[in-house]
This record gives structure tokens, sequence and C-alpha cells, in this order.
């Protein structure tokens, strides 16, 4: 199902805003705690039938969102996951198997933020279906994989958009 361009982009950056709000409440003390004791423990849920699961990796937040009736028109999935490998690691597994799960890498880009005097490494993969043409399609996939400086773990986020928002 096709998408027009700005749709897709107010509709990703809804999410991503959306999304810094479920992973970060917000204040300095939560960053700092963020960074430094990172959830570990695996949550309940679901993966993604049609993305591949970086291993080693713990599930460690989990959310789901339906639209329409019981059936579902579409839905929205959000997935963190916790790794102890480097950020490019992540990034090169994701860039070599994405395209075995018919993905097709939309849009790249590596991003260096400082927060409290904490570096933080982000590497953002847009994916679409490969049967899609120029245009935006439904599903699509982002990919946020984000590394503070000196702690030795990367989160990965990832935003499943299935909800064929025309």
């Amino acid at each position: 199902m096709k998408i027009n361009t700005g749709m897709f982009f107010i509709i990703t950056l809804v999410s991503v805003l959306i999304s810094g709000c479920m992973f970060y409440p917000g204040g300095d003390d939560y960053y700092e705690s963020y960074y430094d004791d990172p959830q570990t423990e695996e949550v309940m849920g679901e993966e993604l039938s049609d993305v591949p699961k970086y291993e080693p990796s713990i599930r460690t937040e989990y959310h789901k969102m339906m639209f329409g009736e019981v059936s579902g028109y579409g839905m929205n999935i959000q997935i963190t996951y916790y790794t102890v490998d480097d950020i490019e690691k992540v990034s090169q597994f994701y860039l070599n198997e994405m395209p075995k799960y018919d993905w097709k890498l939309k849009y790249q880009d590596a991003i260096v933020n400082k927060d409290n005097d904490q570096r933080i490494f982000f590497r953002q993969l847009e994916y679409i279906k490969s049967d899609c043409d120029d245009e935006i399609c439904s599903p699509h996939l982002s990919i946020t994989i984000e590394s503070p400086e000196g702690k030795g773990y990367s989160l990965i986020h990832m935003y499943y958009d299935n909800s064929g928002i025309e």
C-alpha cells in the first residue's frame, strides 16, 4: 500500500517523538540512570516474523498498538533490544540480513549526540519492503541503534508500522 512522502515523513517524525517519550520519560537523573544502569531483563512480547532478531540480544521493551476492529486494520510495534555488541557490528548485521527478509534500505544516517557530558552514537536505518517502488509503502521499519560511549552495550530500537495509511 502506498503513502505519499510527506505523510511518511510526518508519521516517522511523530513516531520518533512518541518512541522517544516512551523510551526517555525525561529529566537529567533519568538520562544518567538510563545509560548507567540500562534495563537488561527480558520482557514479554513477540518477535517480528519478517525481521531478523540480532543475537545475542535481550528484548527489554515491547509495545503493540492495533488499529481498527478486533481483526485490526494495521498495527505499530515498538521493540527495544539490549546487546553487549558495538553499534557497528549490530548495524552491519541489519545491513547484511534485512535483504534476505525482503526488505530494502531506503535511508540510513549516523549521528553523535552529547547528553550530560555523555557522547551517544546513533545509527538510523529505514526499510521498506522490496516490492515497493519509489513511493513510501506500508509496512515500513525504522531501526535505531544507540550506543553510549564507554558503556559497553548497544540498544536496538525498532519501530514497525503496518498501518496502511495512504
